[in-house]
């Protein structure tokens, strides 16, 4: 799955958002899971392949 991080950033997988933002991979895992609210502040949830393509067209203006 892949990974929005504050809305704004679209990941393809985890470990790769974590290791970009410096995060520790375990606890970004357990906030895309609900069990916490943020990692040092980040908010992040998993995105199926629908909704990260929808939210990639979004995030590039809808072009294409």
């Amino acid at each position: 799955n892949s990974v929005l991080v504050d809305r704004t950033f679209l990941y393809e997988s985890a470990p790769k958002a974590a290791k970009d933002i410096n995060l520790n991979l375990s606890n970004l895992v357990m906030v895309c899971n609900g069990k916490r609210k943020n990692v040092k502040g980040h908010t992040a949830r998993y995105l199926n392949r629908e909704a990260a393509e929808a939210r990639l067209a979004e995030l590039k203006g809808g072009k294409e």
